[in-house]
């Protein structure tokens, strides 16, 4: 899958050793790539310079390590900063609480150059064994107002409104050119973020279904797929992706509607557990259950990318924060982001 993102360089994989401390041996993963420093500003996205970076993939470590284990792998990225292999580190997906979050983030304030994103909610739904579980935690007239939303969809394509839940997938590429002609018109595709029917997406798709694990919902008309949702579904717990609708029937909530069809279909399929993933959004507030909060963590070298990267990343990052703490307090955060998003829609 690296080999499909030009930026990436190569894999890099660390092994520390427990042996010493009467612990297991562990893997951080992560790899080496040509990294983007842009700033975000709201919406807004300021170009910065390409430096070299050790990217630590979403959680890091396979299994737990000891507060020894992450000094040690630690010290092994601050002699690739120091040797200027590389000019930053990025930490995904770190949450709050663990072990390896406050070791990390009391090393770096010793180290100075470095950044932590504002804490952000992670969402999840429990599912369980009722596949009208969503529509019963409705009040009885937003149930009702929903399905009448249905109703007039149906009305509008004279009843030819069909549902299909893709587990299979033979005509995998028909189906992704399908489902582009609506990512292509959603404002995730104007953030530069969503489906897209590249090569990337491509491959990784085909490699989720092989393994068995794609899942795709589509609610589909007089042969146009108007909206859908993917995911992969493994061990029980299903990690939703990408998920997008044609903006020109907004009026009928399509994404509540595919997401009310897909958690049926997921009990179904005896789904225990719903991810919703990265970033937050007014869905996974209204139907998750439950959440802990993540942050990224950068450490910064002291090279001259490595420098212009932590006033770029850092300090924009900051003033981002303090800018969007101050909206939410005046109570106009999602109203800006509701009316910005349909503006990227057209």
């Amino acid at each position: 899958m690296c080999r499909l993102r030009p930026q990436v360089i190569r894999p890099y994989v660390l092994q520390v050793r427990g042996e010493s401390i009467g612990a297991e041996d562990l893997v951080l993963v992560g790899r080496l790539e040509k990294h983007r420093c842009d700033a975000r500003l709201g919406y807004i996205h300021l170009p910065g310079p390409q430096v070299t970076a050790w990217v630590g993939v979403h959680g890091g470590w396979l299994g737990q390590p000891t507060e020894p284990q992450i000094l040690a792998a630690i010290d092994h990225l601050l002699v690739l900063l120091k040797s200027r292999e590389v000019d930053i580190a990025v930490f995904h997906g770190m949450r709050r609480g663990t072990k390896t979050t406050e070791v990390l983030q009391n090393w770096a304030a010793r180290w100075r150059l470095w950044y932590r994103t504002s804490w952000t909610q992670h969402y999840i739904l429990h599912i369980p064994e009722d596949p009208e579980f969503l529509w019963k935690r409705l009040r009885a007239n937003h149930r009702s107002w929903l399905r009448g939303r249905e109703k007039r969809l149906r009305d509008q394509f004279t009843g030819n409104l069909e549902w299909h839940w893709h587990r299979e997938f033979p005509e995998l590429e028909k189906l992704m050119a399908r489902l582009e002609t609506v990512a292509s018109r959603t404002y995730q595709r104007r953030l530069g973020a969503g489906f897209r029917n590249d090569e990337e997406h491509q491959a990784r798709f085909r490699l989720f279904a092989r393994q068995g694990i794609l899942r795709v919902q589509t609610l589909e008309a007089a042969g146009r797929v108007l909206a859908f949702w993917v995911g992969e579904l493994a061990n029980g717990v299903f990690y939703s992706a990408e998920t997008g609708y044609d903006p020109v029937f907004r009026e009928y909530r399509l994404g509540t509607l595919v997401f009310m069809r897909l958690t049926e279909n997921l009990v179904h399929e005896r789904a225990r557990l719903l991810d919703f993933g990265l970033g937050e959004a007014d869905y996974k507030r209204r139907f998750a259950d439950d959440s802990y909060e993540e942050t990224d963590m950068y450490i910064f070298g002291r090279s001259a990318p490595g420098l212009v990267a932590a006033c770029l990343i850092g300090g924009l990052g900051r003033l981002h924060t303090a800018a969007k703490s101050w909206v939410a307090r005046l109570g106009a955060l999602n109203r800006i982001r509701t009316a910005w998003r349909r503006r990227l829609q057209g």
